[in-house]
This record gives C-alpha cells, structure tokens and sequence, in this order.
C-alpha cells in the first residue's frame, strides 16, 4: 500500500511539473564614457575649456574620499606640461585643480590630440575611466602636487616626496 501512494505521488509530481521553455537572456552592456576633452593648445598657451562635468565630479569626489568638515571647493583648474620620472622620461600634460585652504591638489594626465586636451582613459572593470591622484599636504611651503612616472612603459601618478604629502588615488568615468 505504500508503494502504491509513493508511486502515485510520484506520478502526480511528475505530471505537475511543467517544463519551462529556455529563456533569453539579455546581458545590459556596461556603460562606456568617451575622453572628457579638457581644453586647447594654442602655440604652448594651455586653455582650459568645458570642465564643467570634470569639475562636478571632482568635487564628488575628492569630498567623497576626504570627508571634510567643511565642504572642499576646486579652483584654480589648470594644464600643465610636466617631464615625467622612472624608467622612461618624456613631457607629459596634466589637468590640476586646487583647494588652496585645505591643502589639495587633484590632477590626472592629459593626451594632446590635434591640439586638444583630452583625459587618459583606462579599462576598468568594463568601465572606462581615468585615474586621479589627490595629494594632500604641504611640503614646505608648497602645496602637495601629482607627478607622473613612467615604470614598465605605463604612467602612473604620485605625489610630491615628502612625508607631509599623503596620496590618495582612484578613479572617475
């Protein structure tokens, strides 16, 4: 008797079962920005031009990883051309801005195209983005500013060298 109920029990579950079709999938691409073109070079005069968005997500930014008490506000975003550290040296643009009572530099390198400035992007994580640097300090009496070294044919940012001067870097899309 009680293998008649778990035959029909078994019966019962396997013509309940409905077989579902195969479903198609549809995998969302990731979101890819473009190059955030920074400003001109007009004859070695750097001119810095539509920030508007980079300046937004810096503050985002350097306020997110800092977490000030009072609000950080970024001026002063300028080009400057550089000559870079390491294994290979070679001149190198960079976009800065500063927040003069804190202490803050934030930069990231630049490629010159045609005469435009652009951010140098990277693929990340199906993202591309670009690395910044926020160096925070002073040494001396200068405030803390990002560099760039070339090690193993890649750039990469660091800060001033000194001890005062503390790195934090990441990246914006």
């Amino acid at each position: 008797m009680k293998n008649i109920f778990y035959l029909l029990f078994l019966f019962f579950t396997l013509v309940s079962c409905k077989k579902e079709e195969a479903k198609h999938v549809v995998v969302a691409k990731e979101p890819v920005t473009t190059a955030a073109f920074v400003g001109t070079n007009n004859n070695g005069i750097y001119k810095v031009t539509d920030i508007d968005v980079v300046k937004r997500k810096w503050n985002i930014y350097i306020n997110k990883k800092l977490k000030p008490k009072d609000s950080i506000v970024l001026q002063q975003f300028s080009i400057v051309k550089t000559i870079s550290k390491g294994d290979t040296i070679e001149e190198c643009y960079l976009l800065t801005a500063r927040a003069e009572k804190q202490n803050v530099t934030i930069g990231t390198t630049l490629s010159l195209k045609d005469g435009k400035f652009y951010t140098d992007l990277k693929q990340n994580s199906g993202f591309k983005t670009y690395e910044v640097l926020i160096c925070d300090g002073v040494c001396g009496k200068t405030i803390c500013n990002p560099e760039v070294v070339i090690a193993g044919g890649s750039k990469r940012l660091i800060c001033s060298s000194c001890d005062e001067c503390a790195k934090i870097s990441g990246s914006v899309d």
